[in-house]
């Protein structure tokens, strides 16, 4: 009977902790994510934070040991793109730490400005570290083409999961998926294993 009452409460605590989402013995060799944005005056904007708390979330439940915080000088692409002294790796790095996060479990990819850019910086930090096995987080309405451009970008080598977070009705499902349909034409023709590109240009 203690046999099978230990078997029973086994299968149980196993279900509990895929249910809640906690993972034994690190299964990502490193979270990652978008950026989310910065306000004008350089401070972080509602969906970097929405997406950083997440981040530290998962990071304190153990779901990986390192954070990859990414962003450079520049905010994200457009007509009202904006320079800033302190990259937003740095600024996020910030954040994190602020959260309890170690920083000696943070690794700065300070470049890119959009989730296309982000997915080529943390290629490189990733590659730079021999990670594998990555955690992507972002919104839950900019997670399918968030996860389908770090996919393409990082190539068949590594293995991405995607963890989303409402955004509360500040993304555009719409927009998300007309920029998906903009994403896969623009790299249709590209080889599989695509070149770094230079971001700082």
């Amino acid at each position: 009977p203690g046999a099978q009452f230990n078997k029973h409460t086994k299968k149980k605590l196993w279900i509990y902790f895929l249910i809640k989402g906690i993972h034994m013995n690190n299964q990502f060799d490193a979270i990652i994510f978008d950026g989310g944005g910065r306000n004008d005056d350089g401070t972080l904007g509602i969906l970097a934070k929405q997406r950083l708390d997440k981040v530290i979330e998962l990071y304190k439940l153990g779901e990986a040991k390192k954070i990859i915080s990414v962003g450079g000088h520049w905010g994200t692409y457009g007509p009202k793109t904006k320079y800033y002294e302190i990259t937003g790796a740095i600024k996020r790095k910030e954040y994190l730490i602020e959260k309890s996060v170690k920083e000696e479990d943070i690794i700065l990819a300070e470049e890119g400005g959009d989730t296309i850019c982000g997915a080529f910086a943390t290629r490189k930090k990733v590659r730079e570290y021999n990670f594998k096995h990555l955690l992507l987080v972002t919104n839950d309405e900019h997670l399918p083409r968030c996860l389908w451009d770090f996919k393409r970008i990082y190539g068949d080598n590594y293995i991405i999961e995607g963890r989303g977070v409402p955004s509360n009705g500040l993304v555009n499902v719409d927009e998300e998926m007309e920029y998906w349909t903009v994403a896969q034409y623009f790299f249709k023709d590209f080889p599989k294993v695509i070149l770094d590109p230079d971001l700082n240009t």
